[in-house]
């Protein structure tokens, strides 16, 4: 898993894979489009609102990386698309260029405004400089519908290693990565939701309205599930739910790359992504699904009946949108075979519980 670093959106055509950039005397412009009309549902947005250049990206990258040459490099586990920038000669130091989906990518409901979410909250964490966990990268420069760029970035991606971690050292990664999401959670709101614009006073009416509109999704898609179950469930469970009455900042997806870590101390100093984001039970944390002894080492213990019956449910959650964006994206990562087998695995355990 990944943490982030300061971030700048846009909107220009595709940055190249690989580009060797000399930034000395260069002079940066910027360029600037209409609005594009509102686009249908569930599609990504077509046109931006301000689209800076590639050399006024490269500049800014280049001043906070202190650098007069960036390399760039297309960084795939990622639903924006995103680019690494960084000096060849310190590859450990690098920022983060981020522009929205193509616009023919199929997005579920819960997937818009990722962008503005990500700045939004590296603005948020930004002005947390006492959280030792939030101590990382700035948005340098972004318009959060169009493009993001952030930085510097301290670490590498478990991609850029040439060999699997130890078990010793995967461990230590994980531990690390737990207490890592724990000071995220000391972050508190009064109310549950969008991390911009939260409105539900109760955990449980949040939940419901995000897991209704992933029912949606897959309705829409027309991709068999156990519709009836899973509402059922909800209904039973309900009360475990409600006993959640702090709302915390709470990083609800993390991709397996989406972590930036110190391979000599393996101490997570960041993560790529903060777009999935939002004030809710931190157990809703899809990594919550599968987390390993030593994530839970570092994260503590969440043991309690409640607490078990939400990580079901959240469980339900994850793998139904895990099965409906294999619909909606296929190959997108994941197994569609695996999610279905979690879903009913975590239905059966519910079933049981209800039923004693």
């Amino acid at each position: 898993m990944s943490l982030t670093a300061p971030c700048v959106s846009i909107s220009s055509p595709p940055l190249p894979t690989r580009l060797f950039v000399d930034t000395r005397n260069q002079r940066s412009s910027r360029s600037h489009a209409h609005r594009a009309p509102r686009d249908p549902p569930h599609m990504a947005p077509k046109s931006p609102l301000r689209s800076p250049d590639r050399t006024t990206i490269l500049k800014t990258a280049g001043i906070a990386l202190n650098t007069s040459s960036v390399e760039i490099h297309r960084l795939d586990d990622n639903l924006n698309r995103s680019y690494r920038l960084s000096d060849p000669s310190t590859p450990t130091q690098f920022c983060l260029f981020k522009c929205p989906p193509a616009s023919n990518t199929r997005l579920l409901r819960h997937e818009h405004d990722r962008l503005s979410t990500d700045c939004h909250a590296l603005q948020l964490l930004g002005r947390r400089k006492t959280l030792p966990a939030t101590r990382q990268s700035t948005l340098l420069d972004h318009q959060s519908s169009t493009f993001a760029l952030s930085g510097p970035y301290h670490g590498i991606l478990l991609s850029d290693l040439d060999e699997p971690l130890t078990p010793s050292r995967h461990r230590a990664l994980d531990r690390s990565l737990g207490h890592f999401m724990k000071r995220l959670n000391t972050i508190t709101s009064p109310t549950f939701g969008s991390l911009q614009r939260p409105q539900h006073q109760s955990w449980a009416r949040c939940f419901a309205s995000i897991l209704l509109d992933a029912i949606r999704d897959a309705e829409d898609g027309l991709v068999s599930l156990p519709y009836a179950e899973v509402r059922e469930q909800l209904r039973r469970h309900w009360i475990s739910l409600d006993s959640v009455a702090d709302a915390k900042f709470t990083v609800t997806e993390l991709p397996e790359d989406g972590i930036v870590f110190d391979e000599r101390t393996g101490e997570v100093t960041g993560l790529v992504d903060y777009g999935s984001a939002m004030w809710a039970d931190p157990l809703f944390g899809d990594y919550f699904v599968r987390a390993s002894d030593g994530f839970m080492e570092g994260y503590g213990s969440v043991d309690g009946a409640d607490a078990r019956i939400r990580r079901l449910l959240y469980t339900v959650y994850h793998s139904l949108v895990a099965i409906v964006r294999q619909c909606f994206r296929p190959g997108s990562g994941g197994s569609e075979f695996e999610a279905r087998r979690s879903l009913t695995t975590a239905l059966q355990y519910l079933r049981a519980i209800a039923a004693s």
